[in-house]
C-alpha cells in the first residue's frame, strides 16, 4: 500500500542576531520543520529494486578494510558520543550552533551537513553546506522530529531520518525518514516508523534505507522518494549500518555479513 504525507507550512522565524561562523559574514535563518503529517497518495516514478549479488560472513571488526577493499569513501567525517569522538571537525564548520555542540559532520549528495544538540541522539540544528568549504545554505530547527540522524537534499527535497536512541520514542515517531519540499516549505510524506534508523540512499527515483534492532527483524526498504511508497523489502540476517552506492551496484555493511546489490533502474 502507497503510504505519504500531506505536509504543514514550515514556520519561518528568523534568528535575533545572527552567528557568527569561521570565513563567513552570517549564517541563513533558521527555518522551523513542519510537524509530521496525515497520509496523501502520488505515483512511483524512475523507482529501483535491489537484486542480492552476495553476501558474506565479516569479523565484525574489519570495518576500515572493508571500505577500503571495496574502494568506497566513508560520507561520515566526524561523529560525537558522551564518551568517544571519532573523526575531526572540517574547519568550515560551526563548533557550535544555538548554544549547542557539534555532534556529526557527514558528506552527501554533493553537500556537507552539520548537527548540534544536546548529545548525537537529541539533535536540535541541522546546517546545510553548499560544497566542502563552501557557503552554508540552510539552517534547520528539527525539532518537531525529535532529532535527526542523517540528510541530503535532492531536486529541492531535504530527505530526513530520525533515531532517537530507542528508535521509537522521539516526537513525531522514530526511525522514519521524512521529505520536505524547500520550494513550497511542506512536508511531502513521512514513512511509518521503524523504516529507516540512520543513513540511507537516495538512488534515481528511490530512498533506500535499512531498519533494524536488538530482538527486532532486520530489513533493507526501498522507498519511492517521490511519495514514499513501498517498493521493496528485504529480510537481513542482521542490521544494516551503512549502503553506499558504487556505479550499480549498493554495498551493505551489515553488523557481521558483507552484502552487495545489483541496482535495477525501472520504466
Amino acid at each position: 500500500m502507497k503510504a505519504a504525507y500531506k505536509g504543514f507550512v514550515v514556520a519561518l522565524w528568523i534568528i535575533g542576531g545572527l552567528l557568527d561562523a569561521p570565513g563567513q559574514d552570517a549564517l541563513p535563518e533558521l527555518r522551523v520543520l513542519p510537524d509530521p503529517g496525515t497520509q496523501g497518495g502520488g505515483g512511483q516514478s524512475g523507482s529501483i529494486t535491489l537484486a542480492k549479488i552476495s553476501s558474506e560472513t565479516n569479523k565484525i571488526t574489519d570495518e576500515n578494510a572493508w571500505w577500503e577493499r571495496n574502494g568506497l569513501v566513508k560520507p561520515a567525517a566526524y561523529l560525537r558520543f558522551p564518551a568517544v569522538v571519532r573523526g575531526e571537525i572540517p574547519e568550515s564548520a560551526p563548533e557550535s550552533y544555538g548554544a549547542q555542540p557539534l555532534m556529526a559532520v557527514w558528506s552527501a549528495g554533493g553537500r556537507r551537513f552539520f548537527v548540534y544538540g544536546e548529545q548525537i541522539y537529541k539533535v536540535r540544528y541541522l546546517l546545510a553546506e553548499a560544497e566542502d568549504g563552501g557557503e552554508i545554505e540552510y539552517a534547520f530547527d528539527v525539532g518537531p522530529y525529535g532529532t535527526a540522524a542523517w540528510a541530503e537534499i535532492v531536486d529541492d527535497i531535504l530527505y530526513l531520518s530520525n533515531n532517537p536512541g530507542n528508535l521509537s520514542a522521539a516526537d513525531g515517531g522514530g526511525a522514519r525518514i521524512f521529505a520536505i519540499d524547500l520550494k513550497t516549505n511542506l512536508l511531502r510524506w513521512a514513512s511509518p516508523e521503524k523504516t529507516c534508523h540512520g543513513q540511507f540512499a537516495l538512488i534515481e527515483g528511490s530512498v533506500v534505507c535499512s531498519y533494524g534492532f536488538t530482538g527486532e527483524p532486520d530489513f533493507i526498504y526501498v522507498l519511492d522518494r517521490f511519495d514514499g511508497s513501498a517498493i521493496q523489502a528485504i529480510k537481513l540476517k542482521t542490521a544494516a549500518d551503512w549502503l553506499i552506492r558504487k556505479g550499480d551496484k549498493l554495498y551493505v555493511r551489515c553488523y557481521n555479513t558483507d552484502d552487495v546489490y545489483r541496482i535495477e533502474v525501472g520504466d
